[in-house]
């Protein structure tokens, strides 16, 4: 097995889920290009299963599509890499700014509803883009101590 060159990753750093994925996955981009003519479909997994944290490495746990790559299960395709940023973009996209759907987010939220024809895959779609437009967060859950055996 040869020895890779990696780089640094010191402009793309880690990704927590906090910003647009695409100024990352350019960043990510011109770290390797000094290193590496083509990234290799594994090499980019190797990179996504270690520099993904918080937010963005509890969404890779949740896609067992892509898990099978990230833990080397599976060998990947170039079309897994681009079905895979493709998906990060839709999770992770650039905030539209000023927009009237952001103004309107409290009366759009109190109005969401599943439209006859949408999936229910399209209506979570359509409900998590809403709450990212809108700053929501999810709160923690209060656990409760167990209780103990009598």
């Amino acid at each position: 097995m040869s020895i890779r060159n990696y780089p640094t990753f010191l402009l793309c750093g880690k990704y927590d889920g906090w910003t647009p994925v695409i100024k990352w996955l350019h960043k990510l981009q011109m770290d390797f290009r000094p290193h590496c003519d083509v990234v290799t479909s594994e090499m980019f997994f190797e990179t996504i299963k270690a520099l993904f944290t918080g937010k963005a490495e509890s969404l890779l746990d949740s896609i067992p599509r892509f898990n099978q790559f990230t833990d080397q299960e599976q060998e990947s395709k170039p079309s897994d890499v681009e079905e895979f940023k493709q998906a990060l973009m839709k999770q992770f996209p650039k905030k539209l700014v000023g927009t009237t759907d952001d103004r309107n987010a409290q009366e759009n939220i109190q109005n969401l509803r599943q439209e006859g024809e949408e999936t229910l895959a399209e209506y979570h779609d359509r409900a998590q883009d809403l709450l990212r437009r809108s700053n929501g967060r999810d709160d923690g859950i209060n656990i409760s101590p167990e209780l103990s055996a009598i």
